[in-house]
């Protein structure tokens, strides 16, 4: 009977939305969501050990792609070691069979078809290989290669020939380019201050030489630049060519261009309480205001005004008075359900949306440490309809490449 119940869930559920839970059956809310806060922790156990003899589900990863809202309320409540996943975990390679000398004969031939030559190489392509030598005392009967190299033994022109030597051979020719290649080379230049002795070679911007350009001619270039790039303000200079504004700042000519100079701040201080409320009314009346949050967004200069002299009440906004909300008469449940129905109705999908249009819920929902609930199954169908997106993308891209071949 119990099977035959579980069988036919899907059918059900459509005429279990506000019936009694049957047995196996989970009940739907008004909204169609499944009900999860009417079923008890065991319930909801064996419910889920069902489902997993259903789907032949037997780990974790399984049962997440088989419904992600099940995960995610047995996950909340934390009764996922409940549920007796199986845990999958690689066999232990047993050593003891191989004696010392057939180890290493072992371990040398695994680096030989790896090509590995030094015992950092070894450690992170086999951690285990690595452990058994060091626990059996074996590292210095593999025969790693010796890479470090005594500097102290050398002179500084000893270092500087070695170093000009080694960049001709590899074909450096600047800093960066040696420090990525031997960085032991160059610590050693650079501890020494021998770095400008190895003779780098400076890669400088092609028509980039400022110092063949008078005050003059950096100016006017500078000026031709702003007026090409419709530039009005230093920042504006800053971020579209560093160099232009770098130079002009060093050679203390930015005072000799003419940018436009920041907005200066309302002096509010010189008119009374009286005209200010006027000079509000007067705007919102202009604009269509009703609320606060319309002068905030208009002008927000003068609504701090206003609320640091306290005039806010006077100037007539309709009251949005909101009646107080006992937060704490609501369960986690309860509250998490109230959360998506008022997204749902304001047509919420971001958390800073939310924070935005209901601080006072916002704040309720992160002391208590449930705004990943409330966004766990929104956030889940974003990762998965991109997943999809990407995956069609994937789908189309060698017909278009095909396309384009035939076209070409």
């Amino acid at each position: 009977m119990r099977q035959r119940t579980i069988k036919t869930q899907d059918a059900q559920c459509e005429t279990a939305k506000l019936e009694p839970m049957a047995e196996g059956v989970i009940p739907l809310k008004k909204n169609g969501q499944r009900d999860w806060s009417s079923l008890s922790d065991a319930k909801l156990v064996e419910r889920a050990q069902t489902f997993m003899r259903e789907r032949g589900a037997f780990g974790r990863k399984e049962f997440l792609k088989d419904d992600v809202g099940f995960y995610q309320a047995l996950e909340r409540r934390k009764l996922l070691d409940n549920i007796g996943f199986e845990q999958k975990k690689k066999k232990p390679r047993d050593w003891s069979s191989l004696s010392d000398e057939q180890f290493v004969l072992h371990v040398q031939t695994f680096m030989k078809v790896n090509g590995i030559t030094g015992k950092k190489e070894l450690e992170k392509a086999d951690h285990g290989i690595y452990s058994v030598l060091r626990k059996r005392k074996l590292l210095d009967r593999i025969g790693f290669q010796q890479k470090s190299r005594i500097w102290r033994f050398l002179s500084d022109d000893e270092v500087v020939e070695f170093a000009k030597s080694f960049m001709k051979e590899k074909g450096i020719s600047g800093s960066r380019e040696l420090e990525t290649a031997d960085r032991g080379i160059y610590t050693c230049l650079r501890k020494r201050g021998l770095i400008d002795n190895v003779g780098f070679q400076q890669k400088r911007k092609k028509g980039r030489d400022w110092s063949s350009l008078s005050d003059e001619q950096v100016i006017q270039h500078a000026k031709s630049v702003m007026e090409e790039k419709r530039i009005k303000r230093r920042s504006e200079l800053g971020k579209a060519d560093s160099g232009i504004y770098c130079i002009l700042k060093r050679r203390a000519l930015l005072g000799k261009i003419e940018f436009m100079e920041k907005p200066k701040q309302r002096d509010w201080s010189s008119i009374s309480d009286d005209s200010l409320v006027l000079l509000a009314q007067a705007l919102m009346k202009e604009k269509s205001m009703t609320g606060s949050i319309d002068l905030v967004k208009a002008n927000y200069g003068l609504y701090k005004v206003l609320q640091r002299r306290g005039l806010l009440e006077k100037i007539g906004f309709k009251a949005k008075m909101r009646k107080p909300r006992a937060w704490q008469s609501m369960s986690d449940d309860q509250l998490i359900d109230y959360s998506r129905t008022f997204m749902k109705k304001s047509k919420i999908s971001g958390r800073k949306e939310l924070q935005i249009s209901d601080r006072g819920l916002y704040a309720v929902l992160q002391r208590r440490s449930l705004v990943d609930r409330v966004f766990a199954d929104i956030e889940q169908t974003k990762k998965q309809s991109l997943e999809r997106d990407l995956l069609s993308g994937l789908r189309q891209a060698p017909e278009a490449m095909e396309r384009f071949g035939e076209g070409k």
